[in-house]
């Protein structure tokens, strides 16, 4: 990623932070909604599920200012999604769901190229879980 992405990633984590739970309750409820066999897919309690979509977030916007520490987590992330037997297509929607879930929420908080920022970093987890990193 761009330094200038990293640093609206930065600037606006404390806000994203602070709307993490009304982000993944929406990221769920979209992604259930245009998937629905993605329900099944989630065994643990959903309060439980939404805390570590949002320690995932955290990690990630954490990590994003040590390249190497950042790929570490995505390949990590990719690998303990790999044998879920996840579709490139489910990958997608869940895309779409967390970016629709982000705006949503983080539009009328962040300036237009802080959401773009987090969108390019989305849009960068979701190509290393859809083709993982080989080591």
């Amino acid at each position: 990623m761009d330094p200038q992405n990293l640093n609206l990633i930065k600037d606006s984590f404390p806000s994203v932070f602070q709307h993490k739970a009304e982000i993944a309750t929406q990221f769920y409820d979209r992604l259930f909604a245009s998937v629905p066999e993605t329900r099944q897919m989630f065994r643990a309690e959903m309060a439980t599920q939404k805390e570590m979509l949002a320690s995932v977030l955290t990690t990630l916007a954490k990590a994003s200012f040590d390249p190497e520490k950042l790929q570490d987590v995505i390949a990590r992330l990719a690998r303990s999604h790999a044998g879920l037997g996840i579709t490139e297509a489910q990958f997608r929607a869940g895309e779409t769901a967390l970016m629709e879930a982000l705006g949503s929420v983080m539009a009328p908080k962040l300036p237009p190229p802080a959401l773009l920022a987090w969108q390019a970093a989305i849009r960068r987890v979701i190509a290393a879980m859809i083709d993982p990193p080989e080591n």
